[in-house]
């Protein structure tokens, strides 16, 4: 009689167990689809104290927080835009006695999205915004290519004066849907002495279309549709949850 309870009492556990994964999979699921709302986060990400030369410029992807070190020819720097609006691109140095440093966004194939935070000084040069901490960044004057300093009569926001670096942080966004929906972040960055600059860290907030504080690090915005997913997100779960009753189930029928 006990053997029979027992059994009935694990039949009933694992059934109770798989409606709920089933429960987990469907919220998940209406999460991913946009449906109601769901508890964003600010994704922050360490940038090693990674700094360039005057041949390499500094990569760093805002979602996976990868960052790189590539080389490039040493002749004043063009913007190229190849491939992905969260990827950006910090580059300074000396190019033939000319002292220069600049940041770009990674914008083929999500043009007209506008990544760096700033203002326009002339026509041909817009200025990258230096942010003091808890500076908003949201919707605002975006371009998709900024200069920090250089060495001519306009200087710029990040300017070494009298040989002191300058550190302070610069406003950042990127869009999947070519700015239907945008993402705003921000990096803290170093122009060195010698116009070379460091990338200390950076961050995004994974609700669309929400504002961010320069320099948090933690919190985030109530989304109106679904935030970007984490490794450890609902929607993973549910993967998880869905493969493990299939799972289940296959042994069962065994």
């Amino acid at each position: 009689m006990r053997n029979k309870v027992s059994l009935r009492q694990a039949e009933s556990a694992r059934w109770d167990l798989e409606a709920r994964l089933v429960r987990y999979g469907a919220m998940a699921a209406a999460v991913a689809l946009g449906g109601g709302t769901a508890e964003g986060a600010i994704v922050f990400h360490s940038g090693g104290d990674t700094t360039t030369t005057g041949t390499t410029n500094v990569r760093f992807d805002l979602i996976s927080g990868a960052v790189s070190t590539s080389t490039f020819s040493q002749v004043a720097p063009v913007p190229n835009l190849p491939s992905f609006g969260a990827l950006f691109v910090l580059q300074g140095g000396d190019f033939g006695g000319f002292y220069y440093a600049g940041v770009y966004q990674d914008v083929g194939g999500a043009s007209g999205t506008g990544g760096i935070l700033g203002a326009t000084f002339s026509s041909f040069t817009f200025w990258a915004d230096r942010l003091q901490s808890s500076s908003n960044v949201g919707p605002g004057n975006f371009g998709s290519f900024a200069v920090l300093a250089k060495t001519d009569s306009s200087t710029g926001n990040f300017y070494p004066f009298s040989g002191s670096a300058q550190r302070g942080f610069i406003g950042l966004r990127f869009s999947f849907d070519g700015g239907v929906n945008r993402h705003y972040g921000w990096a803290d960055i170093t122009v060195n002495p010698d116009f070379t600059v460091t990338l200390h860290g950076f961050a995004f907030e994974n609700c669309a279309n929400e504002p961010i504080h320069a320099g948090s690090t933690s919190g985030g915005a109530t989304c109106s549709s679904a935030p970007i997913p984490e490794p450890h997100s609902a929607a993973l779960v549910a993967l998880g949850a869905a493969g493990l009753l299939a799972y289940r189930r296959r042994r069962k029928g065994a």
